[in-house]
């Protein structure tokens, strides 16, 4: 059953959640998937040992320029997704680091 949402954005939910948890914990920012050059914010929450949570707000799909999405602000839905820790490394230096990481990629 789908009921109508008040029209938010990404900036504003993650800082919501922010806010919610008392700035505890990091936001994270990448590119957003439709205009490489505006930022997409998502909200992360601790879990249990070695894993955690990162809320999104997503636009709806196909409907640029309509009532659902003036693009700035939309009535999008919240994805969390699960991450799990597999494996922790610690490193000195950056160059170390990237010797690790070509002989993972075999570059």
């Amino acid at each position: 059953m789908s009921r109508a949402r008040d029209l938010l954005n990404c900036w504003i939910v993650a800082m919501w959640v922010w806010g919610h948890s008392w700035a505890k914990y990091p936001i994270a920012v990448r590119r957003s998937h439709a205009f490489w050059f505006v930022p997409h914010f998502i909200a992360t929450l601790p879990s249990r040992w070695r894993h955690f949570y990162a809320v999104e707000f997503v636009p709806p799909k196909g409907q640029c320029w309509t009532a659902l999405d003036f693009v700035l602000l939309f009535r999008g839905r919240y994805r969390v997704t699960e991450y799990r820790v597999t494996n922790v490394i610690w490193f000195d230096s950056r160059s170390e680091i990237i010797a690790w990481y070509a002989r993972r990629t075999n570059k």
